[in-house]
């Protein structure tokens, strides 16, 4: 038996995901009812400048290797399998630590490089998304809907990196969004940019270390919507649970 279904509804962070499974379920003869519900997310972030912020990092895994193993010698792999994995809603340290440091390393190589490249004024990428958007799995992957699987792998990597990077320096008012692409509006030195990073595990994090690397820890509260689908009974009697598992599997449902 499924779970999620005894409660007779599905919560899906993608509207358009919503749709396709209430399609699956009308082809059931199943009768469904969608609606928006609001939500209060609670987040603590660390804060801080990019070069501080990989310093304490460095110093946290140098100073205990064998927690965190040494998955951060390739980032760029490291991020895109964690961002493109079902991850928990809370990371451990052992996975986050590598993480921001992954992130934060490929932010600042990003921003070296334009600022090497461009100049101020300059159109230096296109893009596909409203810079800045939360960015969710489904989305990415309407985005590359028709390329072989290789080619899918390989966009995905470069449409994440590029999400991150502008999202970042949008933040610090470096980049403007013009009819021709993103354009560089100021150049920063990349241990300057300023950087933030959702923390779900502070186990591991040692104050005394994060304050002589000037970061600090405060909380957002922020609110944002979700789709659920109320489902009727009778869908117990008119699909089986392999067949309900099928079609929920590849949806973002909760």
């Amino acid at each position: 038996m499924v779970p999620i279904v005894l409660e007779e509804s599905l919560l899906f962070i993608d509207d358009v995901e919503a749709d396709q499974f209430i399609r699956f379920m009308k082809s059931k003869d199943c009768r469904t009812q969608k609606r928006r519900e609001g939500h209060v997310v609670e987040d603590i972030l660390m804060r801080g400048s990019v070069g501080n912020l990989i310093a304490m990092l460095e110093e946290m895994i140098a100073a205990d290797p064998e927690s965190y193993g040494e998955s951060t010698e390739n980032d760029k792999l490291l991020l895109f399998q964690t961002l493109m994995e079902p991850i928990e809603e809370e990371m451990t340290s052992e996975v986050m630590i590598p993480l921001m440091l992954a992130e934060t390393r490929l932010a600042r190589d990003y921003i070296a490089d334009v600022n090497t490249r461009f100049n101020e004024g300059d159109v230096f990428a296109t893009s596909e998304f409203s810079i800045g958007a939360e960015l969710d799995r489904p989305s990415l992957e309407r985005m590359v809907e028709g390329k072989s699987r290789d080619e899918q792998i390989s966009s995905l990597g470069e449409l994440l990196f590029l999400a991150l990077h502008l999202k970042i320096m949008k933040q610090n008012n470096l980049i403007q969004e013009g009819p021709d692409g993103v354009i560089l509006r100021q150049k920063m030195n990349p241990d300057d940019v300023s950087i933030e990073y959702r923390v779900t595990d502070l186990a591991r994090i040692d104050i005394e270390v994060q304050n002589a690397h000037h970061l600090s820890l405060v909380k957002r509260v922020s609110f944002t919507s979700k789709t659920r689908v109320l489902i009727d009974p009778s869908l117990y009697c008119i699909c089986s649970d392999d067949e309900l598992l099928d079609a929920i599997a590849p949806l973002s449902s909760t």
